[in-house]
């Protein structure tokens, strides 16, 4: 009969990843979250054995090994127990150096599930060991949480997930049966995405490096990983790091980027929620995020402080590796579907038009809607011999060409009112009115 090894005092073993799959959301890292279902309060320290350890929370600052570690764990926690045994180990490992469990650990009551954080992560995770322990981590989570579709050797889709597998294709945008024009949101320039094309983060070396995706304890830091396109499987979204995500429905492209997505918006919102109104906030913003706004028409000469964003829509055309994400959405829950795409990337030339919009934002959350006022000088479309150079195939004139001049006038609307949702927009009546002029505190005004 084997001999089972003692546990040490705060050790986990294999027996807790039941334990640890129950665990909530934010509870790793924030014990706070599960005594505040108790009815007392957090102690400030907890003895395990005969040893005392602090309790506290972990802050999760943007792009931190903490922010990694959630990114990852998000898809791959319930997920713990079928791990194979080689995660298992690592996943082990990384715990046991940066938790401690506590003696009332427990999976079947909701405010015992939490363990103890030895401390930041930046503390605990130092040397080049250390830097292996949190990278294998990391990549098991990834392995666990994420399915990866990549470009076989004869050019055909790889895929870890055979559920996924039917939901990838590789599109040829030559062909007539594959053409498919789709958008995608962003603030960058017409001659930026026309030169550069758009390239998902883990691959676009500025991001990658300011992101913390290039440090050894990183798994994207691994190019052969980086590489492949990654598909959150809890969420069945596209990853946000390694995949370019586009729509067939302009309206959605236009939500992008979202404020929640925006570290300018997110802080105004935290000044906003400390008390400090937009007016207050305005000359101490991120320059073009607050404006002053006058309004004209209905609300001639009225004045008011909003959030302020000039997004600009691109269309393109989908080519090489793409994931139908919306498809692979209703394929879990027929409700749930997202009219959205993933890709690899998108080369500038296959970048046909685009619209520029200002958007004045109706709250501080995306929630909360915005209306967008088109900007005429802002549309860009490319010419015949263009669109001729991109496909190769004078065909491409005849039959291409009209599409991409009709797409982008449908989606040239003057004022619209939307707030993005699951499953793509919804609009807004009524919209805010026109405004005739937007103040900026760096002297910046736009004009109508």
């Amino acid at each position: 009969m084997p001999i089972i090894p003692k546990r040490q005092p705060g050790e986990f073993t294999q027996s807790d990843f039941g334990f640890l799959t129950a665990m909530r959301g934010s509870d790793v890292l924030s014990p706070s979250t599960v005594f505040g279902r108790r009815s007392e309060p957090m102690p400030r320290q907890v003895t395990v054995g005969t040893e005392t350890h602090d309790l506290a929370d972990i802050p999760v600052v943007d792009y931190s090994r903490e922010f990694w570690f959630e990114y990852f764990r998000k898809e791959a926690f319930t997920r713990l127990q079928s791990a194979p045994p080689a995660d298992k180990a690592a996943l082990l490992a990384f715990f046991n150096k940066a938790f401690v469990r506590p003696d009332s650990f427990r999976a079947d009551l909701s405010d015992h599930r939490y363990v103890i954080p030895r401390g930041p992560f930046e503390r605990i995770f130092v040397s080049p060991e250390d830097n292996n322990i949190l990278r294998n981590a990391l990549r098991a989570l990834l392995n666990l949480g994420f399915s990866s579709i990549e470009a076989g050797a004869s050019g055909q889709a790889v895929v870890s997930n055979q559920a996924l597998a039917n939901r990838v294709a590789v599109v040829d945008k030559a062909t007539p049966d594959m053409f498919r024009l789709v958008w995608r949101g962003s603030e960058r320039s017409w001659e930026n995405v026309r030169q550069h094309g758009s390239a998902a983060a883990a691959r676009f070396e500025p991001d990658a490096l300011r992101w913390n995706m290039r440090e050894p304890w990183h798994p994207l830091s691994d190019p052969a990983i980086r590489n492949r396109i990654h598909f959150r499987n809890t969420q069945n979204d596209n990853c946000l790091f390694t995949t370019v995500s586009v729509t067939d429905d302009w309206k959605c492209a236009l939500c992008y980027p979202k404020i929640e997505q925006n570290s300018d918006f997110l802080g105004i919102r935290q000044a906003l929620a400390a008390g400090r109104s937009l007016e207050a906030q305005y000359r101490s913003a991120p320059p073009g995020r607050i404006g002053k706004v006058t309004f004209g028409a209905g609300g001639l000469g009225r004045v008011e402080y909003r959030m302020v964003s000039v997004t600009r829509i691109a269309v393109l055309v989908l080519d090489g590796l793409v994931v139908d994400t919306g498809r692979a959405q209703q394929d879990y829950n027929p409700d749930a579907r997202y009219p959205e795409y993933g890709t690899h990337s998108v080369a500038g030339s296959n970048v046909f038009g685009m619209l520029e919009y200002v958007r004045l934002f109706h709250g501080p959350t995306d929630d909360d809607g915005f209306t967008a006022y088109h900007v005429p000088a802002g549309t860009r479309l490319v010419t015949e011999a263009e669109v001729l150079a991109a496909f190769g195939d004078a065909r491409a004139v005849v039959d291409y060409f009209p599409k991409i001049v009709s797409a982008v006038t449908e989606a040239r609307v003057n004022r619209l009112g939307l707030k993005w949702i699951p499953t793509g927009t919804e609009e807004i009546k009524p919209p805010l009115d026109y405004w005739r002029r937007i103040e900026f505190a760096n002297g910046t005004v736009l004009s109508r």
